[in-house]
């Protein structure tokens, strides 16, 4: 039975593909144009594999996995996040039980030692050099994704 693959995952699993062919044909001799003309890619990426393949051979063509920062939780950390989300802010002496994102990230510092606050000045959220956590990471049972009785979150 195949393994389902999301869609990002589906597009490295194909890119890894088409570099481990070049390296097929680096092995071969082809000239990189020729390459680059067989897979559908530019000249430039081409030599760039080339110059990989030639130091490591084709592991170093291989994927490295999902792209960006690493998750600043593991999955037992966003497991205990999500209990302490669960209580409510009101339960963590907030003045309202809706959480605020500054409040999360103080919970995720006074929880585990480390903040997915961005570093001032760099201009949101997710220009910070930790991943914030979203309500898809810490589950759907988690009060950042519940909505309101009136609809708004």
């Amino acid at each position: 039975m195949g393994t389902s693959m999301t869609p990002g995952g589906r597009e490295r699993a194909f890119r890894e593909k088409r570099r481990l062919r070049a390296a097929e044909l680096f092995e071969q001799h082809v000239p990189n144009v020729v390459i680059a003309e067989a897979l559908g890619v530019s000249d430039s990426a081409v030599d760039l594999w080339k110059a990989r393949w030639e130091e490591g051979g084709a592991e170093a063509l291989r994927s490295t996995g999902r792209p960006g920062h690493p998750r600043l939780l593991d999955e037992e950390q966003v497991a205990v996040l999500v209990t302490e989300l669960d209580r409510g802010a009101l339960a963590h002496g907030h003045e309202q039980d809706r959480w605020m994102l500054k409040w999360v990230n103080d919970l995720i510092e006074e929880l585990f030692g480390c903040a997915s606050r961005p570093p001032p000045g760099s201009g949101g959220c997710c220009a910070g050099s930790a991943t914030p956590i979203t309500a898809r990471d810490a589950g759907p049972s988690s009060a950042m994704s519940r909505r309101s009785p009136s609809g708004g979150r």
